[in-house]
């Protein structure tokens, strides 16, 4: 089946689970545009105008207007989005169903497809699976029980959290290349007053020469391995929107690392309080900062009690039932975007 990518993020020309997902041999001719948000209203218009469009945004863009199929960050529930967004006027961002009365939405957070890319790149290495083989991957993707990217992370923050020396480790890391959540930047300076931050992304690099980091996605056992030296992370979000979390705090939970979050208002719903310290949202721009000031206070008991860290490792950051809800979940939507594809 005829499969084409566009406006995909900078330094990719596919999404490869999609690709996967595409069976060799398929009677269906239907040419099928598989695009994401990073397009400036494409001067091909043909492409709205034949074949099945299926839209994909890991981001905040939660819909496309041309868009037959979205899948998102967002819950597949149209309404729920719509409902979520109403409670936060900064990013009321329209949602134009109107015209597409049959439209198909799919959640799958970007993380989730990440973390089921490094799944079957370790495959394919290994030589368990073969990439030449689209169907052989496919397979393996819609064999239930298969994919299972929290059980993963949790089985990984088990190891980490068990095996490395507190002693040994670093205080606390900060990996950011967006330089724009001024919040972030604040909570940054703030926790260098209690100990050295090791500031490794793109934005206030303080990293020695010739330092370098694993790349997350090339080698994502080793990032996280790099990211298991430290006790604490800093992992905002670019911005707060209701259900809008990133790999940021699912990395370190990886790893075995603390967690400083800020974000997603909702994202106790998802984690364990207790395994993380949780900046709330607030409209308030004081009360904001009287949050991360407390936040920050909390690091600090952490970092000079080891009674009070270890808390932070007696409670798993997500439950066993949701384990199994959000894995379930995970392959309901590769289930739903193979159907898609074919």
């Amino acid at each position: 089946m005829p499969l084409r990518f566009s406006y995909i993020w900078q330094g990719a020309d596919e999404i490869p689970i999609f690709k996967w997902l595409t069976a060799d041999k398929n009677s269906n001719s239907v040419l099928i545009h598989v695009y994401s948000m990073f397009m400036n209203r494409p001067a091909d218009r043909g492409i709205w105008q034949t074949g099945k469009r299926i839209f994909y945004s890991g981001e905040y863009i939660m819909d496309e207007e041309h868009a037959d199929v979205v899948v998102r960050f967002m819950p597949a529930d149209d309404k729920s989005a719509r409902h979520v967004l109403s409670m936060y006027s900064p990013y009321k961002l329209k949602i134009k169903t109107e015209n597409r009365p049959n439209a198909r939405y799919i959640q799958l957070r970007l993380q989730e497809l990440d973390a089921i890319e490094y799944k079957i790149h370790g495959l394919v290495k290994s030589g368990i699976l073969d990439a030449q083989q689209s169907n052989d991957v496919r397979n393996y993707l819609l064999t239930p029980g298969n994919i299972t990217p929290y059980a993963d992370m949790m089985l990984s923050w088990r190891e980490y959290s068990m095996t490395n020396s507190i002693d040994q480790r670093k205080f606390c890391l900060f990996m950011v290349s967006n330089p724009n959540c001024k919040l972030r930047n604040d909570t940054f300076m703030l926790l260098s007053r209690i100990g050295h931050v090791v500031s490794a992304g793109g934005f206030r690099n303080n990293m020695a020469p010739g330092d370098a980091i694993p790349p997350a996605r090339k080698n994502h056992n080793e990032y996280i391995k790099y990211l298991s030296q430290f006790r604490f992370m800093i992992t905002f979000e670019n911005r707060s929107l209701p259900h809008y979390h990133t790999e940021k705090i699912t990395n370190a939970f990886e790893a075995g690392v603390i967690p400083i979050y800020w974000g997603d208002p909702f994202i106790t719903d998802m984690f364990d309080a207790r395994s993380f310290i949780h900046i709330p949202t607030l409209d308030n721009p004081n009360q904001q900062w009287e949050a991360v000031k407390h936040a920050v206070e909390r690091v600090r008991e952490a970092e000079t009690n080891p009674a009070v860290y270890a808390s932070y490792f007696q409670h798993p950051p997500i439950s066993p039932d949701r384990v199994a809800s959000e894995d379930a979940r995970v392959a309901a939507s590769l289930v739903a975007i193979s159907e898609e594809l074919h």
